[in-house]
């Protein structure tokens, strides 16, 4: 099986999107924005990469970690 899943990526034009990630978290991309999406399953580890705005949801899981990366800081 894969250590890191395929990359999920959701993009957002002129509207809001709203979906669902694997394990469970919701994010609400913002219009004008975009997401990469990728789980690692030896590090037990969620990585994002976020070009724009995003909020995020987080489903817990005590023994993983959820990370967003960004293009820069506000």
């Amino acid at each position: 099986y894969l250590i890191t899943s395929p990359p999920t990526e959701i993009a957002a034009a002129d509207l809001r999107v709203v979906d669902t990630l694997p394990g469970g978290s919701t994010v609400v991309v913002n219009k004008k924005s975009a997401l990469e999406y990728r789980y690692n399953r030896i590090r037990k580890e969620h990585r994002v990469k976020l070009r724009g705005e995003a909020y995020f949801e987080i489903e817990k899981e005590s023994d993983q970690s959820f990370i967003v990366e960004t293009d820069g800081l506000f």
